[in-house]
């Protein structure tokens, strides 16, 4: 699918030129029916999210790629193009941009909390680490919480691998404290899911994690 022409880019800057044919023949990748040329457009995404800042913004704002990952990991494409779209989307969320606006203009948080199911547990850890990102201005945590991520986290504190319970408690930390505050429908279950664990593990960051969240969740609560 072209999205600029010869004539469409005269007088135009280079720059955005540039921009408009590297997203065409990514949309294009994107959409083909051939896994090689889906493979090479996701890792071509990969490479200019990481690359170029402006490149990141642009492909977000045009609201055309992220729907393209998020088809890719609900469709029938093979485990490695969909580990290779889950890894697009966390690339998608860099760690020192204030993006929260386009970041939940682009259902980005959505996509993250689907990829805390991915059959990767690493993708797992990462989704919760962009989560945490996402969280740490007041407009990003009070998106994550409405969007039901605290139930999708409380769920993984049953599982028994150190390091997700690791990675979950923090992101529950994160999420518990500040404003705007967790719904008080949510305060409850998850203070009885952190107290099963602090009695049933003795790992010293998940107990850390799990204690401060617990700090965090029951400030000025008189009764639960």
């Amino acid at each position: 699918m072209s999205m600029l022409t010869s004539g469409d880019a005269e007088g135009l800057p280079v720059a955005f030129v540039g921009f408009q044919q590297n997203l065409s023949s990514i949309v294009e990748g994107l959409e083909s029916q051939e896994e090689e040329k889906k493979m090479w457009a996701i890792q071509k995404l990969r490479i200019l999210f990481n690359d170029d800042a402006t490149f990141l913004v642009h492909a977000l704002e045009s609201g055309i790629v992220v729907p393209l990952l998020d088809e890719i990991l609900r469709g029938e494409d093979s485990f490695a193009l969909k580990l290779e779209a889950a890894n697009a989307v966390m690339d998608s969320i860099p760690d020192m941009m204030k993006l929260d606006d386009l970041v939940i203009d682009s259902k980005l948080v959505e996509l993250l909390l689907k990829l805390l199911h991915f059959p990767a547990e690493n993708v797992c850890e990462q989704a919760m680490e962009k989560l945490r990102i996402v969280a740490l201005s007041p407009v990003g945590r009070g998106y994550v919480l409405t969007c039901m991520a605290l139930d999708n986290l409380l769920h993984i504190l049953t599982y028994c691998n150190i390091l997700l319970l690791r990675k979950a408690t923090q992101t529950i930390s994160v999420l518990s404290r500040g404003t705007p505050k967790v719904p008080s429908v949510k305060v409850k279950p998850a203070i009885q899911a952190l107290c099963l664990l602090v009695t049933s593990n003795d790992d010293r960051e998940v107990l850390r994690n799990a204690c401060w969240a617990l700090y965090y969740l029951s400030g000025g609560i008189d009764e639960l």
